[in-house]
């Protein structure tokens, strides 16, 4: 059992699943020197901290003191890792759809209303000029009620 190899094993699997120094020395409850102790081989971890720190890394205490892999649970161990990790993504990615679906809803009532507006302003238009053309064609039919007294003048 070689310390400094300990040390080794500890520091790599934190660093797999990014956890720092002063995060692993709060999680099992020792003091952030003893955690560097185990780093440069000074001291192993033992007893209750062992168990702990062999939780906390997703390993086993006899991965952490021999460095022998139980494989299936060790890859079982990442692939939950990597899977939280990919279901926090699409999380993510879920609340993004969610919010770009209340935009684009919004804008489509909005742009919906206006459109709603610009056809009455085009009907009330159409009826204008519908009384505009009909007034001109009713004096050019049945002669100007203004012009009626008045000589037209030849050129």
């Amino acid at each position: 059992m070689e310390k400094i190899a300990i040390g080794k094993r500890i520091k790599n699997r934190m660093k797999e699943l990014r956890i720092g120094p002063a995060h692993l020395s709060r999680k099992i409850d020792v003091h952030a020197s003893t955690v560097f102790k185990w780093f440069d081989g000074k001291s192993i971890p033992k007893g209750s901290n062992l168990t702990k720190l062999a939780d906390l890394l997703k390993t086993s205490q006899d991965y952490i003191m021999t460095g022998k892999k139980p494989l299936e649970l060790n890859s079982q161990a990442d692939e939950i890792v990597k899977l939280k990790s990919r279901i926090e993504e699409l999380e993510k990615d879920n609340i993004k759809i969610r919010e770009y679906e209340e935009t684009a809803r919004f804008y489509m009532k909005s742009a919906e209303a206006k459109a709603e507006k610009l056809e009455k302003e085009l009907e009330i238009k159409k009826v204008e000029y519908n009384e505009l053309i009909t007034t001109f064609w009713g004096r050019n039919r049945q002669g100007d009620p203004d012009d009626s007294g008045k000589k037209k003048r030849s050129l």
